[in-house]
């Protein structure tokens, strides 16, 4: 969180103008006849204004007519508000403020009323006035817009030859399983340190089941708390379901085969991770929960919930680092002939060079399935490429309730193709590409994309701009009225901010040298009233020098003050 400024009980504006004020009368008055004061000031000096009265000096009036000049000067030049930006908030006259804005839908009233409408929107407390453009104001009929708009296209500037590698089934028997009866809840053992978990368990088959002399296969049944399930038997993929945003639950079932005796069940469990707020936290589960069913035997239903079930953390690629360089070089990669395409639980890596240019660079996989991005061991995030948005792009019209189902566009297409490299994450050369893809997918389709950007010419807007009003609406006097309003005291309006010639880093140099010259112009009076008769001194060299005294004097102290202001 931002700290709380250090604020001050004197305006910022009245610095310059106390400055002044205090050393203002000390060089405008050192042009007097110092000679026939210096032993009246030792031996009364008890209060300096009082026996600085007491000084008589044919300059007096003339003192305090440059005493008042310059504390005019200094209210008029330097009695402004300032708005600054120090990186975390807006800082108006040295506080932080939070600018509360509005919007006014001024097509709906008339023009007298805009006055009334932002004074009043003014001190209810907002800040900052919003004009609000009705959707027919930039878009007066169906696909014309107002605006000048852009064609971008993403053209492909690299392919790439790729190298593969199979991800294991996991056995019961391999290293780090865990053993439990029954079923257990993804998070208490992945402890959201990877997406999956396997769940592991034997079905005994009798030979003299009916379905392994000819008969329907059994149905396997399971159910899970989301979000998706790969199913295995015996080593081969037999399904995979995933559920959705809405209900991330899901369920497989689907008719299996098995052989006589025992049959090997694993199941990954993929998790894309749990909110981390709402209501009844510690109830929110994922993974499978059961039951897990297998219908058609002989028996009837088998529940196999309550079985002995082992479990492993992680995919082995993962445990291996198979996204870094260091750990891609661990294994042996297959390419060719031999390049594993179209199956789950694949690992792909590639390099390539980074393109010329500053455009946005991103990989296309609109063919592939499901799985994670990296570049140079640096994650880009999951992709979902195989998720096809759902049919119900008919005609587009809003009039009515308006749903998240209305005017709909890209059905039967990828939720989403193109996924963003930061140029930032690149090398030159040589650039680590690794993609993980659980369904399968055709990595000979991924391809880096630049994306250009082509403005096209500006479309004319319709002359009847707010169809949803019936009162014309003129821009100017929208604006006269907003100055009409802004012109009045700025209580709450953001000040124009003040903007100085003088770099801040040159603050304290140039508040000291004005302060040495003011001194050594004060010295050189000392110096002037010892060695000068009175008859010898000139009124105008007395107040000329007084004055680039109480300049010098006075512009130190303010660059004094603005140093100490920039630099606390």
């Amino acid at each position: 969180m931002a700290p709380k400024p250090v604020t001050s009980p004197v305006p910022e504006a009245w610095y310059s103008t106390i400055a002044l004020s205090v050393i203002a009368p000390m060089a405008s008055s050192l042009p007097l006849r110092f000679s026939s004061m210096k032993l009246h000031l030792l031996e009364k000096s008890v209060f300096w204004p009082r026996n600085l009265l007491e000084v008589q000096s044919p300059l007096s009036s003339m003192s305090k007519i440059v005493l008042l000049f310059l504390c005019l000067f200094s209210w008029v030049c330097f009695a402004t508000d300032s708005v600054t930006y120090d990186r975390k908030a807006v800082i108006i006259n040295g506080q932080r403020r939070i600018l509360i804005s509005g919007s006014i839908h001024y097509p709906r009233s008339t023009p007298q009323m805009w006055p009334g409408l932002i004074q009043k929107a003014k001190d209810g407390g907002l800040d900052v006035i919003e004009t609000y453009v009705f959707w027919n104001g930039h878009e007066p009929s169906p696909n014309k817009v107002g605006v000048r708009s852009s064609n971008i296209q993403m053209t492909p500037v690299t392919s790439f030859g790729w190298q593969s590698y199979k991800e294991e089934i996991v056995t019961p028997y391999a290293q780090d399983t865990i053993t439990k009866n029954g079923l257990v809840e993804q998070v208490h053992l992945t402890w959201d340190t990877t997406d999956y978990l396997w769940y592991m368990t034997d079905i005994k088959i009798d030979p003299s089941e009916g379905f392994l002399k000819g008969g329907e296969w059994p149905l396997l049944t399971i159910f899970s708390a989301g979000h998706a399930l790969h199913v295995f038997i015996n080593g081969q993929l037999f399904g995979t379901v995933y559920g959705s945003l809405e209900n991330p639950k899901l369920t497989f079932s689907k008719y299996v085969e098995l052989k006589a005796g025992d049959n090997k069940l694993a199941i990954l469990s993929v998790s894309i991770g749990l909110p981390n707020v709402g209501l009844y936290f510690d109830t929110w589960n994922v993974g499978v929960l059961g039951p897990v069913t297998l219908k058609g035997l002989q028996e009837g239903t088998r529940d196999m919930s309550g079985y002995k079930w082992s479990y492993k953390v992680g995919l082995r690629g993962e445990l291996m680092n198979l996204h870094s360089v260091r750990g891609s070089n661990s294994v042996r990669w297959a390419k060719g002939k031999w390049l594993v395409e179209k199956e789950p639980l694949t690992w792909y890596r590639t390099t390539f060079i980074t393109p010329g240019g500053n455009e946005p660079l991103a990989l296309d996989l609109s063919t592939m399935g499901k799985g994670q991005i990296w570049v140079n061991g640096r994650s880009i995030g999951r992709y979902f490429s195989g998720y096809i948005a759902h049919n119900g792009c008919n005609n587009c019209t809003y009039p009515g309730i308006f749903t998240e189902k209305k005017c709909l566009t890209n059905c039967g297409e990828s939720s989403q193709r193109w996924y963003h490299v930061p140029r930032e994450w690149l090398l030159s050369s040589g650039n680590l590409l690794v993609v993980f893809e659980e369904f399968g997918g055709n990595p000979g389709g991924i391809s880096l994309v630049k994306r250009t950007t082509q403005n096209n010419p500006k479309v004319l807007r319709s002359p009847n701009l707010f169809l949803q009003s019936s009162i014309p609406v003129d821009q100017r006097e929208l604006q006269i009225s907003l100055e009409s309003v802004l012109r009045r005291p700025p209580d709450l309006m953001a000040p124009k901010p003040v903007t100085s010639p003088v770099p801040e880093a040159w603050y304290p140099t140039l508040a000291v040298l004005m302060i040495a010259v003011g001194l050594i112009i004060t010295a050189s009076f000392f110096i002037y009233e010892a060695t000068t008769s009175r008859k010898n001194r000139s009124l105008a060299t007395e107040l000329t020098r007084g004055a680039v005294a109480s300049v010098f004097l006075g512009f130190g102290s303010l660059f004094l003050l603005l140093a100490s202001g920039v630099y606390v």
